[in-house]
């Protein structure tokens, strides 16, 4: 397995990495570490080719202006985390 480190893009003067993991199959899932945003997964279909299979968008200023949840990973708690249980912070 390898992983890869590029830009993505900036926002707000900061930049955006993207990070490729790619296993011995030569599949690849890409994201970036603005919200570990998922922009791509390449796979193959059943011919062979390889296919990007995330609908998502090609900018990180497209992220922040029409959908900054495109593509999210979201945890195990998916906002039920109680406030009441927290100390606030």
């Amino acid at each position: 397995m390898k992983i890869e480190e590029g830009i993505f893009g900036e926002i707000n003067r900061e930049l955006v990495k993207s990070y490729t993991i790619i296993n011995n199959q030569n599949i690849k899932v890409t994201c970036i570490d603005y919200g570990c945003t998922i922009t791509r997964i390449d796979v193959p279909d059943k011919e062979g080719n390889i296919e990007n299979i995330v609908l998502g968008f090609d900018s990180a200023e497209e992220y922040l202006h029409y959908s900054p949840y495109f593509g999210a990973v979201i945890g195990r708690v998916a906002g039920r985390v109680n406030p009441l249980l927290t100390d606030g912070k």
